[in-house]
């Protein structure tokens, strides 16, 4: 038996044309489709990129005031240091920081003095994390990806460093008010402030490498809203501490 295959009833290059036109048709919605899905992740990822920088606008301003307040801190940790290496058995006369917390109102207004107070940044991340969660950050080039990622790092680190400071000056806040410091005291209170000095150089030289990493990562912004942000940050920080406040070299991070 002779197998037959039918032919269309309007002939076979009529046929044809119309799988070409259903072929077309279907090639050319799969195309649209990745346009707009191309499109969806550029956009996804200018986003991402926008709301990254913005976040790390936040830990540049934190690296400059850190660099900036550093001659308020170590005159303060050094002259603890100097007066309790000398210090006898006796009644200490307190020595608090001085913090004008009256001067700006915005300024955390804490109630009982303080022997060494430092700048405590949040060193926020929810951009980072929202964009690795949405799969942004595949859209973004990876040398851009893999600076955004160190930075992070380091603020992280940053994070858990001024916890370690904070702690240490807990240990010896007692340092700001008048009192009795005998010898047992006073050498717990000297290897209290050899912490703090530790974190704080730490933190010193973390602001210094996270200026240096946010450079060409933030060159694009518009530099007239930088400055003037860096300068309403060195405002506060000045109304607070007073002149001991430094200004900042934003490319290199010296004083």
């Amino acid at each position: 038996m002779r197998l037959r295959i039918a032919t269309p009833s309007y002939g076979w290059n009529a046929f044809a044309w119309d799988v070409g036109i259903v072929a077309l048709g279907v090639a050319l919605a799969i195309g649209a489709e990745r346009l707009v899905q191309r499109y969806n992740s550029n956009q996804d990822a200018r986003h991402a990129s926008d709301a990254i920088k913005a976040e790390l606008s936040g830990h540049r301003l934190a690296a400059i005031e850190r660099l900036a307040v550093q001659p308020c801190l170590k005159g303060q940790l050094k002259a603890l240091h100097d007066k309790l290496l000398v210090h006898r058995d006796g009644i200490w006369k307190g020595m608090p920081m001085l913090i004008d917390q009256q001067a700006d109102a915005g300024a955390q207004q804490r109630i009982l003095p303080y022997a060494y107070r430092s700048p405590e940044p949040p060193w926020v991340d929810e951009a980072w994390q929202i964009a690795r969660a949405t799969g942004a950050l595949n859209h973004l080039p990876s040398d851009d990806v893999s600076r955004y990622a160190r930075v992070y790092r380091l603020s992280n680190r940053y994070l858990a460093v001024q916890d370690d400071e904070n702690a240490a000056a807990a240990r010896f806040n007692v340092l700001a008010l008048d009192g009795l410091v005998d010898a047992q005291s006073r050498i717990e209170l000297l290897g209290a402030l050899t912490q703090a000095d530790r974190a704080n150089a730490y933190l010193e030289l973390g602001a210094r490498q996270q200026l240096e990493l946010l450079h060409p990562l933030l060159s694009d912004l518009p530099q007239a809203k930088v400055e003037r942000a860096i300068a309403d940050r060195m405002a506060v920080q000045r109304r607070l501490r007073g002149p001991c406040v430094q200004p900042v070299n934003i490319r290199h991070g010296t004083l």
